[in-house]
């Protein structure tokens, strides 16, 4: 199951480290980017620049814990809601993509 997940996150774009820092957080409890990286065996560069992009795109959350900045994800709906806004953004453009569409049906 977990090569599924793994596929389905590659095919809505995220990259194979992007990919580990997930799912090592859906395994762990809220971490910081040193204890992943160290997990997943990644360079925490690495592994803060996946932590930026799962939090802009809305599967993770960051949280503040005395002075250290953990991140977790957030509940298993994220995936589905981060998919239906991008249906919703393409539909509102399809009046744009049939105006410039230059095919012909037969």
């Amino acid at each position: 199951m977990e090569d599924k997940l793994t596929e389905l996150l590659k095919s809505i774009g995220l990259s194979q480290n992007e990919v580990e820092v997930y799912i090592d957080l859906l395994k762990n409890k809220a971490s910081s980017a040193y204890s992943i990286a160290q997990r997943i065996s990644q360079h925490r560069s690495s592994v803060y620049e996946s932590l930026r992009r799962l939090l802009m795109i809305g599967f993770i959350v960051e949280i503040q814990e005395d002075s250290r900045k953990l991140y977790q994800t957030k509940e298993h709906t994220a995936i589905e809601e981060y998919l239906n806004q991008k249906l919703s953004e393409l539909k509102t453009l399809t009046p744009f993509l049939k105006e410039i569409t230059n095919t012909e049906t037969p």
